[in-house]
């Protein structure tokens, strides 16, 4: 089933398609710091990563799928209602859990089998919960990744913005989809 996901998730890739994978990254770079690629398609490319990248790293953030199913279930309701989703662009409900099931199980399947002490994996929940969860959490990202402690901003969290970084700004290049 994986394998009708995505061309990039069967074993066999061709080279067209890792230089494909390598010039996406080297496209979207902009400086010579740590890359931190944040795209979702890379879930289905995580052994080819670690084929390409032996020193790839993974923070997987997962989300609570009821609220993701409802979460979604609004966006694409207000997306149909003012127009940026046509009436034929319809959404079946019920299988928006399916897809989150589906895409989860396999990311985690393939982290534990390709990047068994290469990734962490944490839950978005845990970042809108009392303080000493949510700066517990970011601690074991940092740790995790090598990075320096963090000062946690709770009267900016709410709007956004989770932590600053402390000496880290010029490490990381953020990469988005």
């Amino acid at each position: 089933l994986p394998e009708s996901i995505s061309k990039l998730y069967v074993g066999s890739v061709s080279p067209g398609e890792r230089r494909q994978l390598v010039d996406e990254l080297l496209s979207a770079r902009t400086t010579g710091q740590i890359p931190l690629v944040m795209n979702s398609h890379n879930v289905f490319r995580i052994r080819l990563i670690k084929e390409l990248f032996p020193k790839a790293r993974f923070v997987f953030m997962t989300r609570d799928h009821k609220s993701f199913i409802k979460s979604g279930k609004h966006k694409w309701t207000t997306d149909q209602e003012i127009g940026v989703l046509g009436v034929d662009g319809h959404i079946d409900y019920p299988h928006i859990g399916l897809h989150w099931l589906l895409i989860n199980s396999i990311a985690l399947y393939d982290l534990k089998k390709y990047a068994t002490v290469d990734h962490i994996h944490i839950k978005l929940e845990d970042l809108h919960r009392e303080e000493s969860v949510r700066t517990a959490t970011i601690d074991r990202v940092f740790d995790f990744l090598g990075l320096d402690p963090i000062e946690s901003l709770d009267d900016v969290f709410d709007d956004g913005f989770i932590f600053t970084r402390s000496g880290n700004a010029e490490e990381i290049d953020v990469l988005d989809e």
